[in-house]
C-alpha cells in the first residue's frame, strides 16, 4: 500500500485529500504546515508528497527544496489554486503540478502516475 503525506494550510482541503485517497486504498497523513511536514518525515517517509505552493508559513519553493535535499527520490506533486507560471523555475523541481479544483480526478491520475513512475508495485491497495 503507497503512503501519501499531504500538506495544505487549509484544513478542509485536507480532510478531503485524507478522505478520497484514504477510500481508494492509500495509507495518508497531513500537516498543515512545512515545519508540521518535515518534523513527521523523520518518522514517517511517505512514498509521495501532495502538497499547496504556499503550505502556511513557509514558502513552498522553500519547502520543496528540503523536500528535495532530505529525500531526492521522493515524488512531489504540487496542487495550486494559483498560476504556477508566475512561481520561478523552482515549480520544476517538482514532478507534478496540478490546478486545485473540486474534481480530483486529475489530481488522483498524476498521484497514480507519480507512484507507478517511482515504482510499479506502490499502487492502491
Amino acid at each position: 500500500m503507497a503512503r501519501i503525506a499531504v500538506i495544505d494550510e487549509d484544513k478542509h482541503i485536507r480532510e478531503l485529500y485524507y478522505c478520497e485517497f484514504s477510500e481508494i486504498g492509500y495509507e495518508v497523513f497531513t500537516a498543515a504546515s512545512g515545519f508540521e511536514l518535515m518534523a513527521k518525515l523523520e518518522g514517517f517517509l511517505p512514498d509521495l508528497i501532495v502538497m499547496d505552493i504556499k503550505p502556511g508559513e513557509v514558502d513552498g519553493l522553500k519547502l520543496l527544496r528540503e523536500i528535495r535535499s532530505f529525500a531526492p527520490e521522493l515524488p512531489v506533486v504540487i496542487c495550486s489554486v494559483y498560476d504556477l507560471s508566475r512561481w520561478d523555475i523552482g515549480t520544476a523541481a517538482a514532478d507534478w503540478c496540478v490546478v486545485k479544483s473540486f474534481d480530483l480526478t486529475g489530481l488522483k491520475a498524476k498521484v497514480e502516475r507519480a507512484l507507478e513512475a517511482k515504482s510499479p508495485f506502490l499502487k492502491a491497495v
